[in-house]
């Protein structure tokens, strides 16, 4: 049986749930270049040994500010090659504006990506868990 995990770094917590079979993030803060590389990371070493399945992402973006050109770049960049390989299904919970258009724009990037965004973190674990695994 797959067992939970759990990553705590300096501006974002990352959780796997086997039974729900989704990665539930939480940003703070502002991220620049370094932040974006421990964040990716660690989201691959998340990802790679789990089911070749859709990945499921809950993305609690409520604490976060924004990011520098140099992130928002790697973010782009890592999404486009990352989604190619294995589809995702995610769910942005984020009251700033700005973070919800970059988070529309990076996913917009990587084909086969159903994205969605929420007033609450709790709305789009609902939806996450409306799905087929």
């Amino acid at each position: 049986m797959e067992e939970k995990k759990h990553y705590e770094g300096k501006r974002f917590t990352m959780d796997w749930d086997p039974e729900t079979k989704i990665i539930s993030v939480v940003i703070r803060g502002y991220h620049r270049k370094e932040d974006a590389e421990e964040f990716i990371n660690k989201f691959t070493e998340f990802t790679d040994p789990l089911p070749h399945t859709a990945l499921k992402i809950m993305v609690n973006g409520l604490k976060m500010s924004k990011s520098d050109s140099a992130a928002r770049r790697m973010y782009v960049n890592y999404t486009k090659g990352r989604f190619k390989q294995r589809p995702g299904v995610v769910a942005l919970c984020s009251a700033n504006l700005f973070i919800r258009m970059v988070g529309k724009f990076v996913v917009a990037v990587a084909p086969g990506t159903n994205f969605r965004v929420f007033d609450t973190p709790e709305k789009g674990l609902k939806w996450l868990k409306s799905l087929p695994n």
